[in-house]
């Protein structure tokens, strides 16, 4: 899971990168887009790691090691 010091720079970073970006609502689709993604990438790296898999982990490899844990 991120820290809280490399959070405020990742937060830091996209701030400036969208800073003065002209038309708001011409760019709101891909800031948001960009903004979810990010946040949909940390969420699943932190999941991951809960669960004591790689961060690079596929879907694959963590269906067929749980494959046994589904009860029906």
């Amino acid at each position: 899971m991120a820290t809280d010091s490399k959070q405020r720079q990742a937060a830091k970073s996209f701030a400036a990168k969208w800073s003065g970006k002209g038309y708001e609502k011409g760019e709101s689709q891909p800031f948001w887009i960009e903004l979810l993604q990010k946040v949909h990438r940390a969420n699943d790296a932190a999941v991951l790691e809960a669960y004591g898999f790689p961060k690079d982990a596929t879907e694959s490899e963590i269906v067929a090691d749980c494959s046994g844990c589904i009860k029906k």
